[in-house]
């Protein structure tokens, strides 16, 4: 059966029983972090369609300040949306309080007062879980879009950012959304601006969360939580205990021999995934 986080914090505890329950669950999930954090295993593979919504152009009063007006033109899905004048600078639509008024993430610092500013989608937000990229497919053109490119990149050719179509060709990594309902979340700026609806299909890595007690390891980990216990146990054997009672599990040469044991058996879960989800067939003849 599969085994829980709770499961593998409590063996480890066994062999540290002057340990906090705390620093027990710490140790295993550093293991989990380090482990998940260097490898783009095939149970970490999600799939998710980005969209883009059509840009307009509305008349709006901007302040000296966050606060913007309109004559009831503001809708709901305008929040974390990109708000422009022209071509100056872009600010992000923090919240939607009603039609007739929305939030920016930080003040306005242009010409106040009335002024035709085009809302649209310049910067998507991320899966709240997202770790990096596998790819990203318009399938309208059959085309994958290059989500590597670099925003210094983007600036040596069209740094006014001017340029618009019905559909972005490029990703290029953006700051952490500031808008208040996916604050923190990676965000990616599209180019050239898209106009119109649109749906692109991508392929992405999950980063780890915090575990939970009965949060169930999947994949590889499935059926070989024992790494993890490997990797607790490293730190456990560091751990000289407190001032009042000394942790007899306390060995550095023991940690060092788990350490090498833990990255060894990190090594052997790459091949059983490999074995479960091939991720490249490059070497591969396929023609023959």
């Amino acid at each position: 059966a599969s085994q829980t986080y709770g499961d593998v914090w409590r063996r480890v505890a066994l062999h540290v029983p002057s340990a906090p329950v705390s620093l027990v669950q710490d140790w295993v999930q550093d293991a989990y972090d380090e482990l998940l954090g260097k490898r783009h295993w095939a149970w970490l593979r999600r799939e998710t369609v980005l969209t883009t919504l059509a840009s307009r152009s509305i008349t709006v009063t901007f302040a000296a300040s966050t606060a913007i007006t309109s004559a009831a033109l503001f809708v709901a899905s305008d929040a974390g949306r990109q708000i422009r004048v022209g071509t100056g600078p872009i600010y992000t639509i923090s919240t939607v309080t009603d039609a007739s008024n929305a939030v920016l993430t930080f003040a306005y610092a242009e010409t106040t007062g009335a002024q035709t500013a085009t809302i649209r989608d310049i910067y998507l937000i991320m899966p709240a879980n997202f770790r990096s990229i596998l790819s990203v497919i318009d399938q309208s053109i059959q085309r994958p879009i290059a989500w590597w490119i670099s925003r210094e990149r983007l600036d040596l050719f069209d740094s006014a950012r001017t340029s618009s179509d019905s559909r972005f060709r490029v990703m290029a990594a953006a700051q952490q959304s500031q808008a208040t309902a996916t604050l923190g979340r990676i965000t990616y700026e599209l180019w050239p601006y898209p106009t119109a609806v649109g749906s692109y299909p991508m392929e992405y890595f999950i980063r780890t969360d915090t575990l939970a007690d009965d949060d169930t390891f999947t994949g590889v980990l499935a059926t070989y939580t024992r790494v993890l216990e490997k990797g607790a146990l490293a730190e456990a054997a560091m751990w000289p205990g407190t001032t009042t009672q000394k942790n007899p599990y306390f060995n550095l040469p023991l940690a060092d021999r788990l350490r090498t044991e833990f990255a060894e058996a990190a090594k052997t879960l790459d091949v059983m995934d490999d074995d479960q989800y091939l991720m490249d067939l490059s070497q591969v003849d396929l023609s023959k």
